[in-house]
């Protein structure tokens, strides 16, 4: 239950924004209050999904050929965000006698939810609760990665010209829904972690637009929503990711959305954004849009909806 706990509970914050944070390269988010930044080697955090998931050797060389493929490399940066609370906990737990102190504050917490609840799902949520609570924590979880290298694959995506869009082949239309909108449905050889959702491609009001995922993801017997934004920057890959459990995933767009709006306005003076899957979205944004039908033309092509 203890190691649950501490699995579970990495990356949380407040829902209040005081302060701005710069990546590189002039890109700014918005900080929550009482938030701090984390910096680590992407692949260090890959490797520990690993281990939570119970990843097979073979599903970690398939995994990381797949991060490789995507364009990350060993020198990227993952940048989580952590309440100065939970920082000085887990920076505690590195210490013996502090790892001791934690072990029996969690085990407090755990037993104080056995005298309310009997069943363990209600146990653990009670634990959870009680444990953002002390880390003045809204229970979602947020990570970010701005890749170092540039996309060649992006950049030719995102600055076809329209005699371009027109001349691709069905081939290469299939290939790019492969890369940029399938569907998402994974299970480890072991059953223990699966994924399943959904990618979409997503425009603003503003004509800037993102690949948007949005999946279940079960871990034993744990399931979470997990929401990412992959945006297009300077013909880089720029990822935000949140993951949630039940009502704690109310809003949780609008919250990504103040993170990312000094540099990224995913939906900006409350105009909607435009879902390809739906047919009067499209034709909204064709008559709404500037330059709608040029990027109608590319969704067809995207989607396959003609």
């Amino acid at each position: 239950m203890r190691y649950l706990l501490i699995t579970l509970f990495l990356f949380l914050f407040t829902n209040c924004y005081a302060e701005q944070y710069k990546l590189e390269n002039n890109f700014i988010i918005n900080l929550p209050n009482n938030t701090i930044v984390i910096k680590e080697p992407v692949f260090d955090a890959v490797e520990r999904a690993f281990k939570t998931r119970r990843y097979t050797e073979k599903e970690k060389k398939i995994a990381f050929k797949m991060h490789l493929e995507s364009g990350e490399t060993k020198d990227d940066i993952i940048y989580s965000l952590s309440t100065k609370e939970e920082d000085l906990f887990y920076k505690k737990d590195q210490d013996p006698f502090g790892k001791a102190e934690n072990d029996i504050f969690l085990l407090g917490l755990i037993n104080e939810c056995e005298k309310l609840f009997k069943i363990n799902k209600k146990i653990t949520s009670c634990a959870m609760q009680k444990l953002q609570d002390y880390f003045k924590s809204d229970g979602v979880n947020y990570f970010f990665i701005l890749f170092i290298n540039n996309d060649p694959k992006y950049e030719k995506l995102f600055n076809m010209s329209d005699d371009e869009l027109s001349n691709l082949s069905k081939k290469s239309i299939k290939n790019i829904r492969n890369k940029f909108a399938s569907n998402i449905n994974w299970k480890s050889k072991n059953k223990y972690f699966k994924e399943k959702g959904i990618r979409n491609i997503k425009i603003t009001g503003t004509g800037d637009f993102y690949i948007e995922t949005i999946s279940t993801e079960t871990t034993g017997k744990w399931k979470e929503t997990n929401i990412r934004l992959i945006l297009p920057y300077n013909n880089r890959r720029f990822i935000i990711n949140a993951t949630c459990r039940d009502e704690k995933c109310k809003n949780v767009k609008n919250k990504i959305a103040k993170i990312l709006e000094p540099t990224f306005k995913i939906n900006p003076n409350g105009v909607k954004v435009y879902d390809f899957n739906k047919k009067q979205d499209m034709l909204d944004l064709i008559q709404n849009v500037k330059n709608g039908y040029r990027i109608f033309r590319f969704a067809k092509l995207i989607f396959l909806i003609v």
